[in-house]
């Protein structure tokens, strides 16, 4: 079963309407197309962060990745072209995949390939805690998507309502953002590099 559009698009106003209006208010999000959703929304309000620190000649804007397997469903194409334009103005990408390894296909590892430092992987090694570790995605520290804990999700296939996986976004909270790029960081600090193929 497929979402309809009339509904995507409404989902996709509410977090459009909340990420112009700075709101610091929680939005829910349930299913894999909800995800996407946020992904695209907090991507959008990541390039337009970066074009100002640019402007302003600021520090980069990082985005903070903490995965499972990096899905494509949810990290591919439509995230894949804002993920380039962020890191094109001279923003940084920082992904974790809590697992053993991560598919040579992903669209983000390639990109980490041809970008070199502004995108970076590293993988735990091990898929022990998934499921008492909620993964997250956090813009700058100011806006963040975090989900509630659940078991690793290797291997299952990912549809507009399957898995199921309980999560919050939201636009304007640098507490609980700055809290997880914290934990981010100090995550960080103990995963193991990923060797990226550079373009030939």
């Amino acid at each position: 079963m497929q979402v309809s559009s009339n509904t995507r698009a409404e989902y996709e106003g509410l977090l459009r309407n909340h990420r112009l209006a700075q709101s610091a208010a929680t939005i829910p999000n349930r299913y894999p197309w909800h995800s996407q959703a946020a992904v695209k929304e907090l991507l959008n309000l990541a390039v337009l962060k970066q074009k100002q620190a640019a402007a302003a000649r600021e520090e980069p804007i990082v985005i903070r990745i903490l995965t499972g397997t990096c899905p494509e469903a949810i990290y591919g194409k439509k995230a894949f072209e804002l993920i380039e334009s962020f890191v094109q103005s001279g923003g940084e990408v920082r992904v974790i995949a809590w697992n053993t390894s991560v598919s040579d296909n992903n669209s983000l590892l390639a990109m980490g390939g041809e970008y070199g430092d502004r995108v970076t992987f590293k993988l735990s090694g091990t898929t022990a805690g998934s499921d008492r570790l909620g993964h997250f995605l956090v813009v700058g520290k100011d806006a963040y998507r975090i989900e509630q804990p659940h078991p690793d999700l290797t291997g299952t296939e990912i549809t507009d309502f399957s898995p199921e996986v309980l999560a919050t976004i939201c636009f304007n909270d640098s507490d609980r953002a700055g809290s997880l790029a914290d934990l981010f960081d100090s995550l960080w600090e103990v995963c193991h590099p990923v060797a990226l193929r550079r373009p030939t």
